[in-house]
Parts: C-alpha cells; sequence; structure tokens
C-alpha cells in the first residue's frame, strides 16, 4: 500500500481533479477564448495565470489497469510561495469494486514535510502524536517513497511545467473550444513521444523507464487539460505506463482544480503532535 500511495502522490505533481460537467452548455461566449499552438506558449500563459490567482482547491481520482487494479481518490489544497509549494493533501486507496482504505494525510510547507497516518494507527503511535516527519535521508522503505514523492512535487509546482523539459518530445496534438461544468474552455491534448523523451533526458533513472516502457510496447502518453478564458487549468488527465514486473500497467489520474485564488490554511502540523524519529 505504502508504494501506490507514493505513486499516486508523485502523479499528483503533474495534475490536481474531478469529472465532466453535465447539462445544457452556457451561452457562447462573446470572442473566442485564446487558443495556444505551442507547448511553450501554453505552459507559460498557464504559469502567469498560477503566480497570480496563488492558490487552488482540487479533488484527484485514479485508477490502475492490470491484475491488481486500484483506484483512489483524495482532496486538497495547493499554494505557490514564490518558487516553493505548500500542499495539504487527504488520500484513500481501494481495491477495484471494494470499499475505500482509511485516510493518509500529507502536508508539505517550505520547510518540511508530514504525514498523518489513519486514525486505525494512532494506537501504534506514543500518546499526542499523530504525524511524521518526512526525512529525506530515512532509511525507511516506506518512507523513502513518501520522500521520493514529496520531493516529485517540489519540483513540479506547476503541473505544466514539466513539459517544457521534454522538447520536441511533446506536442500539442488537438485543441477545441468546449464546455465544462457550465464553463467555456479549450481542451488541450499534449502527446509525449517516449522514445524521444528518452533520447532527449540527462536523468538516466527516467530514461532506463522510459527505456523500459518503449521495449515493452509502448509509444505514447497523453495529457488532455481544460483552460479557462483567463488561462486557469480546470481540469488534467493523464494516461501514464508505469513498468511493472509482468511488463506495463496503465494508470490514469484524473484531476480538477477549482476556488483559484481564495484562501487556503496549509500550515506545519504542531510540534508537539510529531513522532520526533
Amino acid at each position: 500500500m505504502h508504494r501506490w500511495v507514493a505513486l499516486v502522490l508523485a502523479l499528483v505533481a503533474v495534475s490536481v481533479a474531478g469529472c465532466g460537467g453535465s447539462g445544457d452548455d452556457p451561452p457562447e461566449p462573446d470572442s473566442p477564448l485564446p487558443k495556444f499552438t505551442t507547448v511553450a506558449q501554453l505552459t507559460r500563459a498557464t504559469f502567469e495565470q498560477r503566480k497570480a490567482d496563488g492558490t487552488a482547491q482540487f479533488h484527484i481520482s485514479g485508477v490502475s489497469s492490470g491484475t491488481s487494479a486500484q483506484s483512489m481518490t483524495g482532496d486538497g489544497a495547493l499554494k505557490f510561495v514564490g518558487d516553493n509549494i505548500a500542499m495539504r493533501v487527504g488520500q484513500q486507496l481501494q481495491e477495484l469494486n471494494k470499499p475505500p482504505g482509511p485516510l493518509f494525510t500529507l502536508v508539505i510547507v517550505p520547510d518540511g514535510a508530514f504525514l498523518k497516518l489513519p486514525d486505525s494507527a494512532s494506537g501504534m503511535l506514543p500518546p499526542g502524536k499523530s504525524w511524521f516527519r518526512i526525512q529525506d535521508n530515512t532509511t525507511s522503505p516506506a518512507m523513502q517513497q513518501f520522500s521520493q514523492a514529496v520531493q516529485t512535487l517540489r519540483q513540479n509546482a506547476d503541473p505544466t511545467q514539466g513539459f517544457n523539459q521534454l522538447g520536441n518530445a511533446v506536442s500539442i496534438t488537438e485543441s477545441s473550444q468546449e464546455a465544462l461544468d457550465n464553463v467555456w474552455t479549450v481542451r488541450y491534448k499534449i502527446s509525449l513521444d517516449l522514445a524521444k523523451a528518452a533520447q532527449l533526458t540527462t536523468d538516466f533513472d527516467i530514461k532506463d523507464t522510459l527505456d523500459y516502457l518503449v521495449q515493452a510496447g509502448a509509444r505514447t502518453e497523453d495529457t488532455t487539460l481544460w483552460l479557462d478564458a483567463r488561462n486557469r487549468l480546470l481540469r488534467m488527465v493523464l494516461v501514464r505506463n508505469l513498468p511493472t514486473d509482468n511488463g506495463v500497467t496503465t494508470y490514469t489520474l484524473t484531476t480538477r482544480y477549482r476556488d483559484w485564488g481564495e484562501p487556503v490554511d496549509i500550515s506545519a502540523p504542531p510540534a508537539e503532535q510529531v513522532v520526533s524519529n
């Protein structure tokens, strides 16, 4: 379970989510929404709006394929502080067609990261303690997974900025204006060429993963996102290929931002509630 929680948290770094709207479309906008033709244009526009807003809340849901299929849901909030990120997210994992699992809570602030175990595990902790501080140099395999997830989240505070590191391996393949939850948006489909990305990356761990996926038959990974008239990211759907012992499994993460620019309270837990080691 710890491996799945860490994986899901890492994927949150490139998205955040919900489901599409229903009912009648809103009135047509007075003029067409801005539409970008290159990934660089799109990421620059979303970065500027994200910087202006500073905060958002989100819902996430994900599902994996394969014989050990899992699903998860979660809710949280984000705050961008300069180049840093603060985040609070609670998530539950479950096997398909089974009741949701226990709730894990992760809090990330510029000078630390903290994990709260489910209430069912409270008896395993010292009295009055409910949080663990996630250390970068931890020797615990489970905590190492959470530490790696936190690093990924911090490095990808803006979900779209990671596209800039992929050069011509990533491109916009579709764009169209459509309504989402009674709001007019532009929907973009962005495709990553895995073989090109493997050639371009300078990170050997990422290259090994990409090479494995290509050898296993994966060719592309797609991201679909919806931007409103102000270039706010409202929804993102990622389809990711993940290496497994038996080949490749597919993970789909649907993410939705809301309440951009609204105040959020994200702070580290009180020191007296944190396990010291």
